[in-house]
This record gives C-alpha cells, sequence and structure tokens, in this order.
C-alpha cells in the first residue's frame, strides 16, 4: 500500500493499533464492570452514556487543540493521561458493586482521553503522508480502527472468565504505554514553522468560535455533524444492550 510507504506513518499506524486494541478491551471490560454493579443494565446504559458524553462537550475544543498544537506531543500526553481513569478502574471492582458513582466518573475520563485523540490522530494521519496517498492513510487507519478495536474487545472477552475484569484494565494500562512509546518514533515536519504565520493566528477562542460557526453556516458540514449526532445517539444504542445479552442469552 502507497501510504504505508512512509515511515513516519508506518510509526504512526503502529501506535493507532495498540491505542485501539486497549480502547476495545476498555470498552468492553467497563460494559461487563457496569453490569455487575448493583444498578444492573440501567448501570450499563448510563455508563456508556457518561463515555459518550464528552463527545458532545469537548468535541469542537478537541479539534480546535489539534489545529494548533503540536500533534505528536498531544497524543503523548492524551495516551499517558488515559492511563488514569485505566487503573483507576482496575481498582474499581474491589470497592464491591454499589460503587456506581466512581464507575461514571471514570467512564467519563476516559472518554475524555477518547475525544481530544482521535481529531489529532487523524489529522495528523496527513502530516505523515504526501497529499496524493492521504485518502490511502486514512482509510488504512479506518480499517486498522474497526479490526484492533474487535480484537482488544476479544482479548477482554477471553480475560473476563479466566482472570478477572481487573486484569483488561491493566492490560489496556500497558498497551496504552506501549502506544505512547511507539508515538514518539514519528516524525513530522512541524505544523507552524513560519513564526509570522504563528504570530497571525486567531485565539483559540477565536478558532472556536469560528469552527461553531462553520458548523452552523456551511450547510453540508451542518448536514454531516446532525448525522452524525443521530448515528452516535441511536446507531450505537445497542452497546448497552450487548452486555445483557451476553450474560442471559
Amino acid at each position: 500500500m502507497s501510504a504505508l510507504r512512509s515511515t513516519a506513518f508506518r510509526w504512526l499506524l503502529a501506535s493507532s493499533m495498540a491505542t485501539y486494541l486497549g480502547t476495545g478491551m476498555q470498552l468492553t471490560a467497563i460494559a461487563w464492570l457496569a453490569l455487575g454493579s448493583s444498578g444492573g443494565g440501567f448501570t450499563v446504559g448510563l455508563v456508556l452514556a457518561a463515555r459518550m458524553l464528552p463527545n458532545l462537550l469537548f468535541g469542537l475544543p478537541a479539534g480546535t487543540l489539534a489545529d494548533r498544537a503540536n500533534r505528536r506531543q498531544l497524543l503523548l500526553i492524551v495516551r499517558l493521561v488515559s492511563v488514569l481513569p485505566a487503573l483507576g478502574l482496575a481498582w474499581l471492582p474491589s470497592l464491591g458493586p454499589d460503587a456506581v458513582a466512581p464507575l461514571v466518573l471514570l467512564a467519563f475520563g476516559m472518554g475524555t482521553s477518547t475525544v481530544f485523540d482521535m481529531p489529532a490522530r487523524q489529522a495528523m494521519v496527513m502530516d505523515t503522508v504526501p497529499r496524493e496517498v492521504a485518502a490511502n492513510a486514512m482509510a488504512l487507519n479506518a480499517t486498522m480502527s474497526r479490526l484492533w478495536t474487535a480484537l482488544g474487545a476479544l482479548a477482554a472477552g477471553l480475560m473476563i472468565p479466566t482472570t478477572g475484569v481487573s486484569s483488561c484494565f491493566l492490560a489496556a494500562t500497558a498497551v496504552f504505554v506501549i502506544a505512547a512509546v511507539l508515538g514518539l518514533a514519528v516524525r513530522t515536519s512541524p505544523v507552524h514553522s513560519d513564526a509570522q504565520t504563528s504570530h497571525r493566528r486567531p485565539s483559540f477562542g477565536q478558532a472556536l468560535a469560528a469552527a461553531a460557526r462553520l458548523v452552523f453556516d456551511t450547510p453540508e458540514v451542518r448536514t454531516l455533524t446532525v448525522a452524525a449526532v443521530v448515528c452516535e445517539i441511536f446507531g450505537f444504542s445497542y452497546q448497552s444492550a450487548v452486555p445483557v445479552l451476553a450474560r442471559d442469552v
């Protein structure tokens, strides 16, 4: 594949695959942990909603930050920060089935790290390959996202009945550290190398407001945004039912 000729993209893809693997493990384990709580199926829905809420709250700021920050450093920070909720979730089973509030808060933290990771990671794909193979690189990254998230879910499904749910979060923690280390090998040109260009940039607030206006004032972008919101709300609601079905069927 043409995109794989880029060394920087290969390192980024390896880091991304580790990230997707850990995310898949976490998603499966946190749903199972929620199912075992005192709230049962309702807690599963509450926890998954808490994990998705940062997409709505921080999606636009995260995208604006990805446009302005050093993406390599941003991804490194996000991956290391994502270790914290993973470790918290690994410790949570020791509190018993009534620890619903900490579970929801940690799920929110997990979702927050993901929402700041996604735009920076996808934008960095464009930084690592020539423009003519960018579509190939984006498609390959999307394919690896689905594949390695599924492999992470499968790994968690094998670990939960044998080594326990906490082991899934500990394994995800290790995988996130590996992803951060692999990300250190990615070398790209600075996004804003010209000091004068950097000087003329609008403030973060101005850039955020401009992004919001773009969404509301551009019909194509507005339509895509509405479609994405509808898909997130209704298309993925089945995730709350899957753990219950896995337990009862």
